[in-house]
Formats: structure tokens, C-alpha cells, sequence
């Protein structure tokens, strides 16, 4: 991603390596924010909550209408 958009940047104060830092302002398609965002909160939670729990959450997220 931060190949294809000058928007997509390493992130400061965070693991350069791991984090991107998005500009909002620039030719960012806005469905690729939205999907950057989807998979991260993806990502979290599968680090973070009980399966059952985890399940609850992603079926929430599924139901906001966050794009696939």
C-alpha cells in the first residue's frame, strides 16, 4: 500500500514495520480507508476477545455494513 499512495505512510511514534499512517486528504479511494480500518479492527480482536465473545463482535462488524 504505501508503493501505490503517497497518502499511505509509515507511521510516527509507532513500529514503522507494522503501523501506516493514512492522510485522508489526498487520492486515498475511500473504500481502501475503509478497508484499512476493517482489517485492523479485525486484527485486534482476534488478538484480544474470547472466541465467543470475538463472534459477537465480528458479527456486529459484519452487520455495520463495513465493506469486505
Amino acid at each position: 500500500m504505501r508503493e501505490r499512495y503517497a497518502e499511505a505512510e509509515p507511521a510516527c511514534r509507532f513500529n514503522k514495520k507494522h503501523w501506516t499512517g493514512i492522510r485522508t486528504t489526498g487520492d486515498l479511494p475511500h473504500a481502501c480507508i475503509r478497508e484499512q480500518i476493517r482489517r485492523s479492527c479485525l486484527l485486534v480482536l482476534e488478538g484480544v476477545a474470547p472466541r465467543a465473545r470475538r463472534e459477537e463482535i465480528r458479527a456486529c462488524i459484519e452487520k455495520s455494513g463495513l465493506p469486505e
